[in-house]
């Protein structure tokens, strides 16, 4: 029997997966306090809807369709184990390419004074110039809610942030450079990819 509702996990802490490629992180009591509270203001969970948890077995999510903040591997085996239907979904690799902060740099849908940079040199170079604010925001291929993140004045390269952006080009290949703003607001908007009749992608929104 088909139930109706959503199961939901909420994985706010993907790119820890995405970024270890595939190695789900245990996340902290804290993290997990915080993911909690934000349930509430994603406005994705309505009545008749279910959140599992990490080690919760929900039974109520018995034929539930399962949905995931980012339906990486761990997520999709937590909605398996609480019973969760597993509608079609990105592989990981899809996952992981689009959640990669070079996507952006890609698509072009980044600060005009931002930068990728491949090799220590070129982020020695660039961190010795002056941006248009005080100071320079460095950026791991994959972060949330400033994980990843370190705030660099011009010419202040100190040994630590060295090895800082030793280790992110050593596991990414690239440090994300860009002039560090105050953020004012965050906007976002919800929605379903599903197929029409016709079988073509569209985006049905609602959430």
């Amino acid at each position: 029997m088909t139930a109706t509702g959503v199961a939901w996990v909420l994985n706010f802490d993907a790119d820890l997966e995405l970024g270890s490629r595939g190695a789900a992180a245990t996340p902290s009591g804290a993290l997990l306090a915080r993911m909690g509270a934000l349930v509430a203001r994603t406005g994705l969970v309505r009545t008749g809807d279910v959140v599992v948890f990490p080690g919760q077995r929900a039974v109520d999510a018995a034929g539930k369709l399962g949905c995931a903040w980012c339906p990486t591997t761990s997520a999709r085996r937590r909605l398996r184990a609480a019973g969760a239907r597993i509608p079609a979904h990105p592989s990981d690799e899809v996952l992981r390419r689009v959640n990669d902060r070079r996507f952006l740099h890609e698509l072009g849908i980044v600060l005009p004074e931002a930068r990728a940079v491949t090799d220590l040199a070129a982020a020695v170079d660039m961190l010795g110039q002056a941006p248009s604010t005080p100071e320079w925001l460095l950026k791991r291929a994959f972060g949330f809610s400033g994980r990843g993140q370190r705030r660099v004045r011009p010419g202040d390269l100190d040994a630590a942030t060295l090895r800082w952006i030793d280790k992110a080009l050593a596991a990414d290949g690239a440090v994300f450079v860009e002039p560090r703003v105050d953020r004012l607001a965050d906007f976002a908007r919800h929605g379903f990819v599903a197929r029409d009749a016709a079988g073509e992608a569209t985006v049905v929104w609602g959430r």
